[in-house]
């Protein structure tokens, strides 16, 4: 949990490299960190690297399928990459 927070804080300081460095960090620590993986599929999004996004949040749903915090992400990623299949797959509306 701690390296979630620092990893925010990096963040808000344009910090990325290290903001991804505490999130990894924290994701390695805790699996379920829903924190830390929300912050890193942010820097993929903003670095405009969906593949990346899409990965993670693949890999987070093949470990907790019915997890709420990974199904929003993925729906969002999906949303953005233009996959309209896959985000009804989540079963969730987003607008």
């Amino acid at each position: 949990r701690a390296y979630g927070v620092l990893g925010a804080l990096l963040l808000e300081k344009n910090d990325v490299v290290n903001g991804a460095r505490a999130f990894q960090r924290e994701l390695n620590l805790d699996p379920t960190s829903i924190e830390a993986l929300s912050g890193l599929v942010a820097i993929d999004l903003s670095r405009k690297d969906t593949k990346s996004a899409r990965a993670r949040v693949e890999a987070a749903l093949a470990q907790a399928p019915n997890a709420p915090g990974p199904l929003l992400l993925s729906a969002k990623v999906y949303r953005m990459m233009g996959d309209t299949a896959k985000v009804q797959e989540t079963g969730l509306e987003l607008r």
